[in-house]
């Protein structure tokens, strides 16, 4: 089943804001690695740019990568400022692009969207081709992505009211575990209500990699980088027993 990103894209930031605003905080990360390995900078998987125009506001010399073409046209509208010629639209096993980098990152899970051993070993092998000597590469891992109930059955997450739209909205979520591959699967509808009664389903599917460190570490290996460090928050600090996310830092060998 195929991810519906398209589908889903005008609700995207809006969510992350509403019921996930720890996420948001992310871009002290990369700011702070950034700054620590100056040079050209390439975000994979950078939706609408929330990460990507912030990182240029602080001078950061940076392109960005998606694979969804309303996500791409989102950024190029919401930040008229960030250079169209910067922002890219392809994917991340097979885009060529036009230089390399000195500090290459996967924001938000993004490399967690490839669900085979071979696209994560061909996203790997392709991106180590436009990367300098001895440049940087990093993930932002969720740690316990496949640690979830094998299964759960529909219900609400939230109901919230979204102001742009003038529409209330409820989510019903439900997933699945793969424990064999490793792989969760989150089944989701939206259900849009206006003033006057009227409804909008939306249908989302999103599906994760579960990564252990140990794996990650002779995947890095296998494709021609070494694990360096391992930070537990945004703030790049020690990984504690309840990180939410996991910053893993690399360098091209």
């Amino acid at each position: 089943m195929q991810l519906n990103w398209d589908d889903y894209a005008f609700l995207f930031d809006w969510e992350l804001y509403a019921i996930n605003s720890h996420q948001t905080s992310d871009y002290k990360a990369w700011l702070k690695l950034c700054k620590r390995f100056p040079g050209k900078v390439l975000e994979i998987g950078c939706g609408s740019g929330r990460i990507s125009s912030k990182l240029a506001q602080n001078n950061i010399d940076i392109s960005a990568l998606d694979k969804s073409p309303l996500l791409i046209k989102m950024m190029k509208s919401n930040h008229p400022n960030f250079p169209k010629e910067k922002i890219f639209l392809g994917d991340m096993t097979s885009y060529i692009l036009p230089q390399k980098y000195d500090f290459v990152f996967y924001s938000y899970s993004t490399f967690q969207y490839l669900l085979e051993l071979e696209d994560q070993i061909k996203a790997l092998m392709h991106i180590n081709k436009f990367m300098n000597p001895k440049a940087y590469i990093a993930f932002d891992i969720c740690p316990y992505t496949c640690d979830l109930p094998q299964e759960q059955q529909k219900v609400l997450l939230y109901k919230k009211y979204h102001k742009e739209l003038k529409k209330e909205i409820s989510m019903f979520t439900s997933h699945t575990v793969d424990r064999l591959r490793q792989i969760t699967n989150w089944y989701d509808s939206y259900v849009l209500e206006d003033e006057t009664g009227n409804r909008q389903v939306i249908h989302h599917h999103l599906a994760l990699k579960g990564i252990r460190i140990e794996f990650l570490h002779l995947l890095l290996h296998h494709c021609g980088f070494k694990l360096l460090d391992i930070y537990g928050d945004f703030d790049l600090n020690k990984v504690k027993a309840d990180s939410d996310n996991l910053i893993i830092l690399g360098q091209k060998l």
